[in-house]
């Protein structure tokens, strides 16, 4: 019984570390590494432009890559962007005019704050 648990045990530790986030994998086609691809961290806040306050659960979507995340309570996020070329922010919030915006990064992180209009 021991042999089966430490056999179930060793596959289980295989399987997470072979599927660790930021690791090289082998291509399953032709064998060869893919290295990870080159992010930045894009921070900011989302805030109503007429009051300056901040909303929380602000959807923000990085058009090229399809990732999404939402504002915290503070009205703060962090994502992770394309290092290189320019990207489409879309940033949306119930009852606010939807924004696109267009950034080319310039350093390994980018800050950004972002003024909705209400409807």
């Amino acid at each position: 019984m021991k042999k089966i648990l430490f056999l179930i045990s060793l596959f289980i530790a295989g399987t997470l570390a072979a599927n660790l986030p930021g690791e090289k994998t082998a291509s399953p086609v032709s064998g060869t590494l893919n290295a990870p691809a080159m992010t930045i961290s894009l921070t900011g806040s989302v805030l109503d432009k007429e009051t300056g306050e901040s909303l929380a659960g602000a959807r923000i979507q990085i058009i090229e890559t399809g990732d999404e995340i939402f504002t915290d309570i503070l009205g703060n996020f962090t994502i992770a962007a394309p290092a290189s070329g320019a990207y489409t922010l879309k940033v949306s919030y119930i009852s606010y005019q939807e924004q696109e915006l267009t950034c080319k990064p310039e350093k390994n992180v980018e800050e950004r704050v972002i003024s909705l209009l209400p409807l």
